[in-house]
């Protein structure tokens, strides 16, 4: 997955995410992902506004997952993430200290299905670990530690098509964390093409609009874009993504 997240101020400020996944029989699913994140390049100057050079800011968090079976219908998975966020290098800092720092953190979830009522219900908490710190280990930052509750339903399948309806509620669990609510359907044609649309209710960020994409399957191979929106005052992501499946 790729997308640039603030086109209009930064052509090189982007998120780019790669992930693989396997079934182990008897065991259950693995996965390895790998998530980075630039901010771009900086200008550092000194004390008297002359250019020292630049540096490119950016986190990385590479990542192992484990997912099984519990009990018939209920799933259970874990992802254990190293965390790297580099800000900028010694020798582009005041103090000649490395703006960097690193961390661990954890992922957890479970997944149950209702076959019976066509749905499903997930529960995930995300980035569990300890705080990172940088130059000054006593002014350590939080992970954005979060809580999510969602359920999908598949109100009509046939050969022919199939309508996927879905929502989410999220929850920082930092201090005064807000509240993030999220819905959408999803119209999928012969397994070869998905038309998506939904609505992001963001108070805290002022995003409250409509996102929309589609999705393209052929033999396995699937391409999928989404336009998401941002802050009232930045224009719209792109995203784009490749799969395989086999």
């Amino acid at each position: 997955m790729y997308a640039r997240l603030v086109p209009d101020l930064a052509e090189d400020v982007f998120f780019s995410y790669t992930a693989y996944s396997q079934h182990v029989e008897g065991w259950g699913g693995i996965g390895f992902s790998l998530g980075y994140l630039s901010y771009g390049k900086s200008i550092a100057t000194d004390v008297d506004g002359n250019e020292l050079g630049t540096f490119t800011s950016y986190e990385v968090a590479p990542t192992l997952a484990y997912g099984t079976e519990l009990m018939k219908d209920m799933g259970f998975g874990v992802a254990l993430k190293f965390v790297r966020v580099d800000l900028a290098p010694a020798d582009k800092t005041q103090d000649r200290a490395q703006g960097a720092g690193s961390t661990f953190a954890a992922d957890i979830g479970t997944l149950y299905k209702l076959p019976q009522l066509k749905s499903s219900v997930g529960l995930v908490i995300q980035n569990l670990g300890p705080n990172i710190s940088y130059i000054d280990a006593d002014q350590s930052d939080p992970l954005g530690r979060n809580v999510k509750l969602g359920v999908a339903v598949t109100p009509f399948e046939t050969e022919l098509y199939r309508v996927l309806v879905a929502a989410d509620v999220n929850r920082s669990l930092l201090p005064h964390g807000a509240w993030i609510e999220n819905a959408g359907g999803e119209f999928e044609f012969k397994r070869l093409l998905a038309l998506r649309v939904g609505y992001i209710y963001d108070p805290r960020g002022t995003i409250k609009n409509l996102t929309y994409g589609l999705g393209l399957n052929y033999h396995g191979v699937r391409f999928d874009y989404a336009r998401v929106p941002q802050s009232e005052f930045l224009e719209r992501v792109n995203r784009f993504s490749a799969s395989y499946h086999f």
